[in-house]
């Protein structure tokens, strides 16, 4: 959340060098460069040096393809800023982004079907499947009970 403000800058940097209609353009040299920052920590020799990169690359892939998409989209459906005595009160990439939910709820699922080692996925697997399977159970018995 700290470095929020670096992508910000680095979206309006890139608007005011390229010219304001070149957004999406912006967005997408952003979007590479963090994908640059991702190879280069994935290459680095050891994790206290690939921790910056990867910290960048996530910020700049976030804001220069997920915002500035939102703002694409929002322009490209023409959906209208929210406004109040002439003033903007709410932009309206702001108001597309509660579909973010989905991103989330994608990465949550694909979670459960990828094939991994890390130790939170595991503990998370086997701690809601244990949980689950109980649940069920005791559905199964009350179901089969008589009404």
């Amino acid at each position: 959340m700290l470095t929020m403000p670096l992508g910000h800058a680095a979206v309006i940097f890139l608007q005011h060098a390229l010219g304001n209609d070149q957004v999406v353009f912006a967005g997408l040299l952003l979007g590479l460069t963090g994908a640059g920052l991702l190879l280069l920590g994935m290459y680095a020799s050891t994790e206290l040096i690939a921790t910056f990169p990867g910290m960048f690359c996530g910020l700049f892939v976030w804001t220069g393809w997920i915002e500035i998409g939102f703002e694409y989209y929002a322009k490209r459906l023409g959906i209208e800023p929210v406004m109040l005595n002439g003033e903007i009160v709410t932009k309206a990439e702001y108001l597309l982004m509660p579909s973010s939910v989905g991103f989330f709820a994608g990465g949550i699922l694909s979670s459960f079907g990828a094939a991994n080692n890390a130790g939170f996925c595991s503990f998370r697997k086997a701690f809601l499947l244990s949980n689950a399977n109980r649940y069920f159970s005791i559905v199964a018995k009350i179901g089969n009970g008589p009404i």
